[in-house]
């Protein structure tokens, strides 16, 4: 009788590579308007990101302020200082913003009034394997949000050298924001037979 090889795939699909980042409850102020914020390593032992994916969701006022910034941690004391930072995206005030850190630039979400209520956004950044940002593509409440941002497609969108992320709120009372990150990295195929 004759034997068959045996034949092993193993297939690893990009699904099935990345990074969720759970992201605690942040703690009560002491003081109603005071700042409170939590810095939360990310990407530590990794070089290949290849994409980022951020939702916030709040209930927003036009006071409140709540913001992720994104940056490498450069002199490792585990706080992102804003130096340090490359990108924050948030709400601050009645609106949406983005703002690249560097230069102080800060976009605010075109279609997005200063009104208060339920909100949401979510920012979406694609890099290329030279580490450009290949796609950007950002949505909130009221649709596509940052059309000019997600046309440019600015660099500092998203860096695989991103290592902590830094979560920030104030002007509020009572905590009621949700944060869900999660990186991408390469896509892995490996075919044994």
């Amino acid at each position: 009788m004759r034997s068959l090889p045996t034949v092993l795939v193993v297939l690893v699909s990009a699904a099935a590579f990345g990074l969720y980042v759970a992201v605690p409850p942040m703690a009560m102020p002491e003081f109603a308007d005071t700042e409170v914020s939590t810095n939360i390593p990310v990407n530590v032992f990794r070089s290949d990101v290849r994409g980022l994916d951020v939702s916030v969701e709040l209930c927003a006022t036009l006071s409140n302020n709540v913001q992720v910034a994104f940056g490498r941690d450069a002199d490792g004391d585990g706080v992102l200082a804003p130096e340090e930072s490359d990108l924050v995206v948030g709400w601050d005030c009645g609106r949406w913003f983005a703002e690249e850190v560097a230069t102080g630039a800060r976009a605010f979400a075109e279609d997005e009034a200063p009104t208060a209520g339920n909100r949401f956004l979510r920012w979406r950044a694609e890099l290329d394997g030279a580490g450009g940002v290949s796609r950007l593509a950002v949505t909130s409440t009221s649709g596509e949000a940052f059309a000019e941002l997600s046309a440019a497609r600015p660099e500092w969108a998203c860096r695989s050298s991103w290592n902590l992320m830094r979560l920030t709120r104030r002007g509020t009372d009572m905590p009621s924001e949700c944060f869900d990150v999660s990186f991408r990295y390469n896509v892995l195929h490996l075919i044994f037979r």
